[in-house]
């Protein structure tokens, strides 16, 4: 009886330790594992359409996104080369969300070339030790059903900045140009 006893402690105590442990894990696994100025994801949004080489046309913009929470953005264009790089700061929130996004969600996409032009994207997650993880290449399109678009809305839509180059303007052509 006493030995039946003990067994059922020992049991009792590995469940409360395997329920204490998944709560930490659940807690600290969600969040990024460091607050360092260290790179977690570079993405690019490319221009894969069909241009003209004289014009000045987008080129691709670009996003590093640090374990910080610090954002830096660029755009290339053609002839006229990068733009001034812009900043900012991602939320503890939004910060929290991306890790998890990326840790559960990401690293499960593959890659998709299922159109002919238009905007193709390069996302690519680092560990804390600047290792790949996951890289995503291909199309991003919304009813993919994939993290994807959430990933790269929380870049390109952030509310400090307003971002023109993903919006389409008609020229006095009638030629669309994504600038």
């Amino acid at each position: 009886m006493k030995r039946k006893a003990t067994i059922l402690a020992g049991l009792g105590l590995t469940v409360i330790l395997m329920v204490v442990c998944g709560g930490m894990y659940w807690h600290f696994g969600n969040r990024p594992p460091v607050s360092d100025h260290r790179i977690m994801l570079e993405a690019s949004c490319m221009n894969w359409g069909l241009v003209d080489p004289s014009s000045d046309y987008w080129d691709s913009s670009n996003w590093t996104v640090y374990y910080d929470g610090t954002v830096e953005y660029v755009t290339c264009y053609n002839l006229s080369g990068e733009s001034e790089p812009v900043s900012w700061q991602l939320s503890r929130k939004d910060m929290e969300w991306l890790y998890r996004a990326l840790v559960w969600d990401f690293r499960r996409c593959p890659e998709n070339y299922n159109a002919a032009d238009g905007s193709g994207w390069r996302i690519t997650w680092y560990d804390e030790q600047k290792n790949v993880v996951h890289v995503y290449n291909g199309y991003i399109f919304p009813e993919d059903g994939s993290v994807l678009p959430e990933i790269t809305a929380l870049l390109t839509f952030d509310d400090q900045i307003f971002r023109e180059d993903f919006v389409i303007q008609e020229t006095r052509e009638g030629v669309g140009n994504q600038r």
